[in-house]
């Protein structure tokens, strides 16, 4: 009987936690505290929570949005913040946008859905001048507007460059993308290209070896055959005079 009282105060304990947290706005709450502690799995199921009970609130997107976006979910960080811009287009947060655009354009390996992507991040930079709620975030997308007109094309040449094996100018167009934008992965990518850099200038270097080696091994044979040829000129028969 005892156990049965001890469950029941534990319930009526709880029960006014758990219907608050079945509430958008408390999992909302939680959500940006486990963001801000560091934890970015635990805010993800709070905000979907949030989002599910009350998804016309373009402020629950938002977050959740910019979760996505810590996350490296770009497609999904896209989706909810432009759903949030649809909701109110002067509260989205326009700079989680364009970043997960960018970020999304800079992974695609088809050219025709990298370019709709750029697109998609410069209207959504241009959005972020107009209504940025940071002066950090104002500042990091004009430093990138540069990227946003032209990515594809960045991407593109070096494309070509690393197939044609041109890898140190590969890196120097990636380091001044780099410069303008620090996409997620662009570092290892650069590790890659200086390791086949340094791979191209290896096997070029065995190759002049081996040239030089056998240009020598000729000029040997050649001085040789030469000297060859002195010894036997020097110890042929005499031809006898003509009567």
């Amino acid at each position: 009987m005892k156990r049965y009282f001890y469950l029941a105060a534990v319930l009526t304990a709880l029960f006014p936690t758990l219907c608050l947290a079945d509430s958008g706005y408390d999992n909302w709450v939680q959500g940006k505290e486990s963001l801000r502690g560091g934890h970015p799995k635990k805010a993800l199921k709070l905000l979907e929570h949030a989002v599910r009970k009350e998804p016309e609130d373009p402020v629950y997107r938002n977050w959740l949005g910019s979760v996505y976006y810590d996350l490296q979910r770009f497609s999904d960080a896209a989706e909810q913040l432009k759903h949030a811009a649809k909701l109110d287009a002067n509260s989205a947060w326009y700079y989680y946008l364009a970043k997960s655009n960018l970020e999304i354009a800079w992974q695609t390996k088809d050219i025709p859905d990298t370019e709709a992507s750029r697109r998609a991040a410069l209207a959504a930079a241009e959005k972020t001048i107009e209504f940025a709620r940071k002066i950090e975030w104002t500042a990091e997308i004009r430093k990138a507007m540069p990227l946003t007109r032209d990515l594809t094309k960045r991407k593109a040449s070096i494309n070509r460059l690393r197939e044609k094996r041109q890898f140190a100018r590969a890196i120097i167009e990636l380091d001044d993308i780099i410069a303008l934008y620090p996409f997620k992965g662009i570092a290892k990518e650069r590790r890659l290209l200086s390791l086949a850099l340094e791979e191209h200038k290896s096997r070029q270097e065995l190759r002049n070896l081996f040239v030089a080696i056998g240009a020598v091994i000729v000029l040997v044979a050649a001085l040789l055959a030469w000297r060859l040829g002195q010894r036997r000129g020097r110890y042929a028969a005499p031809k006898p005079l003509l009567p």
